[in-house]
This record gives structure tokens, sequence and C-alpha cells, in this order.
């Protein structure tokens, strides 16, 4: 048994406490999902920019809709993207379901210039991912010109089964 005689040994004492007390928070929260070691891939990244008061309360819902999505999917690799004809283009890639229930999920494919431009979307849903499952994912869309720079994934929505509730 510890006895803690002047205040100032109580208070390292506490101070102690709180850190490991901290510490075990911090590393129980990490293994349940509820903070996640971020990774940034330059052909699988996602952003949001905020501007102006009312777009910022807007834009930090979006911000933590796609954060608890990207707890329930991951982006395996980068998406390899093509011209079928013209300005058509196909992004070729996998996703994986990492939750234990089966999700429908909605990508959004997005090319961009050197400049940062969008120069051309596309939207798909892959249905009925079962849980744990790695699929492939073939998207097609149009480009406002043949090149671009780098392409972003990300996934706009996941429906189904969300917190273990709901059925197809």
């Amino acid at each position: 048994m510890v006895v803690l005689r002047t205040p100032a040994r109580k208070a390292i004492f506490l101070a102690l406490m709180l850190l490991v007390v901290g510490a075990l928070l911090v590393i129980f929260m990490v293994a349940r999902g509820f903070l996640t070691p971020t990774k940034t891939v330059s052909a699988t990244s996602s952003s949001v920019s905020t501007t102006g008061n009312s777009a910022n309360s807007a834009n930090a819902a979006a911000a933590a809709t796609a954060a608890a999505y990207m707890k329930l999917v991951t982006i395996v690799g980068q998406p390899s993207v093509r011209l079928v004809s013209g300005t058509t283009f196909e992004a070729d890639g996998q996703i994986k379901n990492v939750d234990t229930f089966q999700h429908d999920i909605t990508l959004k494919i997005t090319l961009l210039d050197a400049s940062g431009h969008v120069v051309g979307t596309a939207t798909h849903l892959e249905d009925n991912v079962k849980g744990g499952a790695t699929v492939s994912y073939a998207i097609q869309g149009t480009a406002t010109q043949a090149s671009w720079s780098s392409v972003e994934v990300a996934v706009i929505k996941v429906s189904e089964n969300i917190n273990g509730t709901g059925g197809d």
C-alpha cells in the first residue's frame, strides 16, 4: 500500500493515475475502432473543404458521415483508370466490407487534372456486399477531357444493416 503523507506526493500520484487511465482509454478506443489510424493514398483519398459558417456545419456533418462509412469499408489498393472510348473512362478496383453485416456500398470516382480541377466523375452502387467480403468494381463515367493526373475514390453511402439493423 502506498502511504502519501504530503499534498505534493498526493498530487503526483493522482497525476500519474490520470495518465495511466488516459493511456488505457486511448488503447481501448483504438481496439474498439473509435479511433483509427489514417492512411493517405494519392489515388484513393477524399477531402472535405470548409468555407463560410453555414457550410462549416454541413461539411462537418459530411465529414463525420464519411468517417463512419470508412469504418465499415476499406478501399483496397489503387484503382486503375483507362479510357474506354472518346471521353468515356472506366475505373477498376476493389473494396472490402470490414463489417460483419452485409451492406450496399455507393462509391464515387473523381478524376482531377494537374491543377486539381474535376474533369470527370461517376458513382456506382455495389449491392449486397457480404460481411468480410472483398469485391471488385468497374465504374464507367464521362470525362470533360481525355487526360487527368489523379483519381479519388470515396465511399459516399453505406446502407442496409447499419448498426446491425435493417435488411435487404
